[in-house]
C-alpha cells in the first residue's frame, strides 16, 4: 500500500534533508521507523495566483517498518492506495499524478 504527501525545501536545506523533515512533521516517524530512497527530480508547470510557474519536484520513497506508529500531524491526512491503482482516477493534482506515475515505474 502507498500514500503520498509533500512539502517544500527550506532555504539552506537539501532535498534529502527536506524529505526527512517533512516525513517527521507529517507522520511523527523517526529515521529508525523507515528507509528513504531518492527516486528522481522532475519539473511540473502549475498555476499560482493566476500565473504559470515551473516547479521542481524531488521524489522520494519511504518504506515504513511499522504503520501503526504513524500519527498524522499536518496536511489533510493519509490516503492509502494500492500501488497498482489507476491514479488518474484519484482526485489529485497534476503534479501528484506525475509523481505517482514515476513511483509506479520505479516499483516495477
Amino acid at each position: 500500500m502507498l500514500s503520498t504527501f509533500g512539502g517544500g525545501v527550506d532555504i539552506g536545506e537539501s532535498p534529502q534533508q527536506a524529505a526527512l523533515r517533512e516525513m517527521e512533521e507529517e507522520t511523527c516517524l523517526t529515521t529508525n521507523d523507515y528507509k528513504m530512497d531518492f527516486i528522481t527530480t522532475f519539473t511540473h508547470q502549475k498555476t499560482q495566483k493566476d500565473r504559470k510557474i515551473l516547479q521542481k519536484n524531488h521524489l522520494f520513497l519511504a518504506r515504513v517498518s511499522n504503520c501503526d506508529k504513524i500519527e498524522i500531524q499536518e496536511g489533510v491526512g493519509l490516503v492509502v492506495l494500492r500501488k497498482d491503482v489507476d491514479f488518474e482516477k484519484v482526485n489529485a493534482g497534476e503534479g501528484t499524478q506525475m509523481a505517482w506515475k514515476l513511483l509506479q515505474e520505479y516499483l516495477k
